[in-house]
């Protein structure tokens, strides 16, 4: 007995050669990408490479680049802030009149009051200052100047002067008087600080 006829060629079913229905097709693929999601909704690996990535990693690394702390005449009260911390342990200090805008402060050992400045800057230019202040002042390996220098007690007090300049144009100068006031006598016979420890003082990183 002879098999089933086969179906007519028309009724034959041709697999599909597409998307499974309701997957968009590559191209529509490419035009419904939303940035930062994949096509199944995951959240993309934003990784770059490439001269994108040599860019940022540049940008970030100039941001990171240390700046100076500030520029022009460091203002008297935020340097009285690092003396008092950079002062040896054991010593009071006050303000004199006057003396948070002027950079004055009154340092005692117990033994009587020692008036003590300080200024501090960053120089654009130090072309001055150098042939000025030190003049014939040998620098250190790194480039940095220091000068220092003591005077007896004469029409005035006996005081202390350590200036120091720094390759980047930092310029600290403090001054020690052995007495409250500039402009009277010597109460003391020797200074609160030694020259030494004036010139560490001055030299310290925190002036940075």
């Amino acid at each position: 007995m002879p098999g089933p006829a086969a179906p007519p060629a028309a009724a034959r079913r041709t697999p599909p050669t597409g998307p499974p229905p309701g997957r968009p097709a590559a191209a529509d693929l490419d035009a419904a990408v939303v940035p930062g999601l994949l096509s199944d909704g995951r959240t993309a690996d934003h990784t770059l490479a490439g001269p994108a990535a040599s860019a940022t990693t540049g940008s970030a690394t100039a941001s990171a680049t240390p700046k100076p702390a500030f520029t022009g005449t460091l203002p008297a009260d935020r340097a009285l802030t690092t003396l008092t911390a950079l002062l040896p342990t054991g010593l009071t200090h006050s303000s004199p009149p006057g003396g948070r805008q002027s950079g004055q402060l009154w340092v005692d050992d117990g033994h009587g009051k020692s008036l003590r400045e300080v200024h501090v800057s960053r120089q654009t230019s130090t072309t001055a200052i150098r042939s000025h202040v030190f003049a014939g002042t040998t620098p250190l390996a790194d480039g940095t100047l220091i000068e220092s220098r003591q005077a007896p007690p004469g029409t005035g007090p006996g005081h202390e002067t350590v200036n120091v300049l720094h390759p980047d144009g930092l310029y600290v100068t403090i001054m020690e008087w052995q007495a409250p006031s500039q402009n009277g006598p010597s109460t003391r016979t020797t200074p609160i600080l030694t020259l030494a420890q004036l010139r560490a003082i001055a030299t310290s990183s925190q002036w940075q």
